[in-house]
């Protein structure tokens, strides 16, 4: 878990490298191909990060996943649409990453970068679920 963590926030912390570059270069197609290859590292390394917690902690028995709500059905929706938006993230920085090869003076790139972070700004259900079933056991207390 501790190397998927610095490997996340190595890549992480280039970012205001690679933002500095793309801005003193005035949207040059290379710093912008760096840039978004930057920004699929970081998804990646998240998703491994993720990956890594996820199978550390034991499964929820049947009893936990009951008093936060979920059948197991919910619990597998759950998963698929957060699976689904993380890959759905990748796919929208890969073609960020063709436009920004082929059409390196269009801002098309950028338009497809946005709309992939954009993804992340709608909470993911896991975590929403969570905070739920904490909120309900703190109003239990």
């Amino acid at each position: 878990m501790l190397w998927a963590n610095l490997l996340f926030l190595f890549v992480l912390s280039l970012v205001p490298v690679a933002t500095d570059w793309i801005d003193k270069t005035g949207f040059a197609a290379f710093p912008t191909v760096v840039y978004t290859v930057l920004n699929m590292l970081v998804s990646l390394s998240y998703m491994g990060l993720e990956t890594v917690v996820r199978r550390s902690h034991r499964a929820p028995t049947a009893d936990e996943k009951a008093r936060a709500g979920l059948t197991p059905k919910q619990a597998a929706l759950v998963k698929r649409r957060s699976t689904a938006k993380e890959r759905a993230t990748l796919v929208l920085e890969t073609v960020s990453l063709v436009l920004a090869l082929a059409l390196p003076t269009t801002r098309l790139a950028y338009v497809t970068l946005i709309l992939a972070i954009g993804l992340w700004i709608v909470p993911d259900l896991r975590i929403v679920h969570v905070l739920d079933w904490l909120a309900e056991e703190d109003a239990a207390e």
